[in-house]
């Protein structure tokens, strides 16, 4: 799926628990198909997470520049969002 197919496309920006149950929140309720990839703040470990690609914040925003991320981090991580641009 690229950006341009579909105007609801999604990052989720996290690879843990809270991502994990919003990819299965999503795909539940029928929108799984929206989510291109997940994104994480450094190089990911894995190549991908719940059945999608994953990828490094910068990575991901450059391929799919328009798509909207859904920030899926525990509160305690919050911090780790500002130096990718989210405030």
């Amino acid at each position: 799926m690229s950006v341009s197919d579909d105007t609801h496309a999604l990052i989720l920006y996290g690879a843990g628990l809270i991502a994990a149950e919003s990819c299965h929140y999503l795909e539940r309720y029928g929108r799984g198909g929206d989510i291109l990839c997940f994104a994480t703040t450094s190089a990911p470990r894995m190549e991908k997470f719940c059945g999608r690609p994953i990828f490094a914040a910068e990575e991901a925003f450059r391929r799919y520049p328009a798509a909207d991320v859904l920030v899926t981090l525990q509160e305690k991580y919050g911090s780790i969002t500002k130096p990718v641009g989210f405030e």
